[in-house]
This record gives C-alpha cells, structure tokens and sequence, in this order.
C-alpha cells in the first residue's frame, strides 16, 4: 500500500493529517520581502494533489476568497491526497490594491515567467518560484481568476479540453 507523503513547500511542512500554512519568500522590495501566502493540506490518504492558486490579478477578491475558503473548509481527515493552495500569487499589488499588474516592474503576471531569474523583473521571479517550488510538485492545477477592479463579473466557465481523452475525463 503506498503511504502518504509529507508535503513540503519551502518552510511550510504537512504530514499526512495535518494542515499548516506560511510563506514562502520570492525575494526583495526596498521596503520588505516578497512572499508568496502558502498553504498545504494533506490528507490522511494517498492521492494526487492539487496546486489552487488565485490572485494573478490581486484584485480579482472572488477567486482570493474562494482559496481561502478552500483551505479553511478543508479537513486534511477526509482528504485523499494534498492541496497547495497560494490565495494571493501578486502580493505586492494586492498590498497596493493595484489592478492587473505588478506595481513594482509593470508586468502582467498572467503572462510572466517566460523569462529567467537573473534576466527577469520581480514578476517573473514570483512566476518562476510558483511554478518551480509549488506547481511543479503537483498533479494538478486550479488557477482562479474572476473580475479585476474595473471588471463587471459575469457567470461563465471555460474548460479547455486536451485532446487526450483520458486527461479530459479525468479533468
């Protein structure tokens, strides 16, 4: 039978039946250290996990709320697998109330993180750190977004299909 593992993001650790939460440090500001708000559930049962981050765009609330909730509402005793939840991915703009960018270089991190982390600004380094220490060491993910400041929030879903019949069922 396989065993749960612990899960480990940064210094933010969870045996299997606990939940913990922390930050991990992204880097520097001239003001303060740039943290990305993590926290792990993991379940008492071996399972895939699950990466739900939110707050891209840091003033898209519904979705940051709805991370929080998730990992409030989730009790790591009726869990089969991990989730990694990040409810703020921007936190110097949701520090800010800055809508769709980063205020610090300007970027969209919706888009960022195609560039290295000695050749990019801090966005792609928030970008690289999530997708290196965090996505990487998930099966799946759930990227919410949901109307930034001046946005009207319309209900609608998109699901994006694969082409690979068993990735699609199983999504």
């Amino acid at each position: 039978m396989i065993e749960p593992k612990i899960i480990k993001v940064g210094n933010v650790e969870a045996q299997p039946g606990e939940k913990n939460s922390g930050f991990l440090k992204v880097g520097e500001a001239p003001l303060s250290d740039i943290n990305l708000p993590v926290g792990i559930i993991n379940g008492t049962r071996p399972g895939p996990t699950l990466c739900v981050i939110a707050g891209e765009h840091a003033m898209e609330y519904p979705g940051i709320n709805a991370a929080i909730r998730i990992f409030k509402d989730t009790d790591p005793e009726n869990l089969r697998g991990s989730l990694i939840i990040v409810p703020v991915v921007n936190t110097p703009a949701f520090e800010t109330r800055t809508p769709y960018v980063c205020p610090i270089d300007n970027v969209n991190l919706a888009r960022a993180g195609s560039l290295s982390y000695r050749d990019g600004t801090i966005s792609h380094i928030i970008k690289r750190t999530l997708i290196e220490k965090i996505v990487s060491i998930s099966d799946y993910l759930i990227n919410l977004h949901g109307g930034d400041y001046p946005e009207l929030l319309h209900p609608f879903t998109i699901v994006g299909f694969s082409g690979d019949e068993k990735v699609d069922a199983i999504s």
